[in-house]
C-alpha cells in the first residue's frame, strides 16, 4: 500500500465503525411514509439466504411475475463487489412488494451506498395495485436506515415512480439532485426481417448478406435455443478467444443469470461449424414483448479469407452475422424491440434510440457523511487512476449542483450519449439522416 492510500484506509476503518456499526444489523427509524393505512410495514434485508426465502414466503406474489423479478435471478445477477440490499414491504403481514437494491462494497466491507436500477424494469417486484405504495414505503425505510448514507436510483425518464421518489425525498433532510442520462439502446423490430434490412444502410446491408451467404456456404448451423450445458461449454471455449476476455467471475455471473430463466424465456443462441465447434454465442432473455441482449462471445481468432470481393471475417463481422440471425428469430416470434444492455450494440448502435433515464442522488447531510464524501473527493486527486475510478460512485459527477430544494427545481445536467460506431460511409449517414427527417415529418 502506497503512502497516499494509507489515509484512505484509515478513513474507511473509522467510517465503518462510526457510521455503519454492525454490518449485519439494519436500524430503521420509526418514521413511516404518509400512508392512510397503518397496517403497512417494511424490512430491509441484507442476507442472501433471507432473500432466497422470500420466494416461498411470498409465493402468491412471485407466481405471476417474470423470471427476471424473482429473488434467485436478482442474486444471480449480483457482481462480487455488490451486496444485496432488499426492502420487503408487507400489508397486514402479507408481502405485497419487494424492491431490489445492492450496496457497494469496498475492500469487502459495506459502504452504506445503495443503488437501485429500474431502467430495465428489474427492481420493483409488485403488482400494479400496490406498486406506488410499495415504492413509497420502501424508499422511506431506506432513507431512514442508519446503515445507509446515500441512495442512487436510476429509472426511465417517463417512469411515474420518479414522482413518488421526489415526494418521499422531500420529507427528509437530504442533499439531493438529478442527472438525466442516456441508457440502453433500443432497436425497434418491424414485422418482417426483409423490412428490417431495408432500414439499414447500404454497406451494412451488403455486409450482412455477404456474411450470411458465406456462413451458409460453410454449412454453419444457427442454434436458436441452446440449453445451459451447451452454452456453458461454448462460453468456456470462446471466453478465452475474445479480444477483451471477461474475468471468470463475470462469466460465472452470466451463467447463473441464464440458469435462473426458464428455457422458453432464455435468449441463448449461437453459431457452430459443421464439425460442431462454436464460433459465436449470445446471451440474454425474452419477456414483455422484447428481447434483452446482455453479452456476446465470438471466436475472434477465426478468420476466413476468400478471393474476390469477400473480406476477412473479423470479430465485428461475426457479431454482425450472429445478431442478424437473432433479430430474425425475434421478429418471427413476434417481439417488437431488442434492448441492448449498456452500450454493446456494435453495428446496431446507429439504428437504435437510447432510453432516456434519470438518476436521483440522495445523500445524508450529517457531518460524518459529509466528511466521507470530502475524504473521497480529496483521495481521488492523489490516488492511482485505477483506484480513483472506483471511488467515482461516492460523489456525484462534477458540475451537478447540490440542492436541498424540491427535486423539481434542481439543476439538471445532460450526459452525452455513449459513442457508438460511426456510419460506415457518407451514403449510410445520408440514408439514416433521411429516414430520421421523414419520420419527424
Amino acid at each position: 500500500m502506497s503512502l497516499s492510500e494509507k489515509p484512505l484506509s484509515i478513513a474507511l476503518m473509522v467510517w465503518k465503525h462510526l457510521v455503519l456499526g454492525d454490518p449485519f444489523r439494519s436500524q430503521v427509524s420509526k418514521r413511516r411514509p404518509d400512508l392512510s393505512n397503518a397496517s403497512w410495514s417494511t424490512e430491509i434485508v441484507f442476507l442472501p439466504d433471507q432473500i432466497r426465502a422470500l420466494k416461498d414466503e411470498a409465493s402468491s406474489l412471485f407466481r405471476d411475475l417474470p423470471d427476471t423479478l424473482q429473488p434467485d435471478f436478482f442474486l444471480a445477477a449480483l457482481e462480487w463487489y455488490r451486496g444485496p440490499c432488499v426492502a420487503v414491504v408487507r400489508l397486514m403481514g402479507e408481502i405485497v412488494g419487494v424492491i431490489y437494491g445492492w450496496e457497494m462494497r469496498f475492500q469487502g466491507s459495506p459502504s452504506g451506498y445503495v443503488f437501485i436500477d429500474d431502467s430495465l424494469e428489474l427492481a420493483v417486484a409488485s403488482t400494479d395495485k400496490y406498486r406506488a405504495s410499495v415504492l413509497k414505503i420502501a424508499a422511506s425505510s431506506l432513507l431512514s436506515c442508519r446503515r445507509i448514507g446515500a441512495l442512487r436510483m436510476t429509472l426511465a425518464r417517463d417512469n411515474p415512480d420518479i414522482g413518488t421518489i421526489r415526494e418521499v425525498a422531500s420529507a427528509y433532510s437530504m442533499q439531493r439532485f438529478e442527472e438525466l442520462r442516456e441508457l440502453h439502446p433500443i432497436l425497434p423490430l418491424p414485422s418482417s426481417y426483409e423490412a428490417f434490412e431495408r432500414t439499414l444502410g447500404s454497406r451494412t446491408r451488403k455486409h450482412i448478406r455477404q456474411y450470411r451467404s458465406y456462413s451458409q456456404n460453410e454449412n454453419h448451423c444457427y442454434v436458436r435455443n441452446m440449453d445451459i450445458s451447451e452454452f456453458r461449454t461454448a462460453v468456456a471455449t470462446l471466453s478465452r478467444r475474445t479480444k477483451f476476455s471477461l474475468p471468470d467471475d463475470e462469466v460465472q455471473r452470466l451463467l447463473r443469470m441464464a440458469s435462473e430463466v426458464t428455457s422458453e424465456k432464455r435468449m441463448l443462441a449461437g453459431l457452430r461449424t459443421q464439425e460442431g465447434r462454436w464460433i459465436a454465442v449470445v446471451m440474454g432473455w425474452k419477456e414483455l414483448g422484447r428481447g434483452v441482449l446482455v453479452d456476446q462471445f465470438n471466436d475472434e481468432r477465426r478468420c476466413a479469407q476468400n478471393n474476390g470481393d469477400e473480406t476477412h471475417m473479423k470479430s465485428i463481422s461475426m457479431s454482425m452475422l450472429l445478431r442478424s440471425y437473432v433479430i430474425e428469430q425475434l421478429i418471427e416470434e413476434g417481439f417488437q424491440t431488442l434492448w441492448i444492455y449498456g452500450a454493446t450494440g456494435g453495428f446496431l448502435t446507429r439504428y437504435t434510440k437510447r432510453l432516456k433515464g434519470v438518476t436521483i442522488y440522495l445523500d445524508r447531510s450529517t457531518i460524518l457523511w459529509r466528511a466521507v464524501r470530502a475524504i473521497a473527493r480529496f483521495a481521488r486527486r492523489h490516488l492511482r487512476k485505477e483506484i480513483a475510478d472506483k471511488l467515482e460512485w461516492i460523489n456525484p459527477p462534477a458540475g451537478l449542483a447540490m440542492s436541498a430544494m424540491d427535486l423539481k427545481s434542481t439543476t439538471i445536467t445532460f450526459l452525452p450519449a455513449v459513442p457508438g460506431t460511426g456510419a460506415e460511409s457518407a451514403d449510410d449517414m445520408a440514408e439514416v439522416s433521411g429516414r430520421t427527417e421523414r419520420s419527424n415529418r
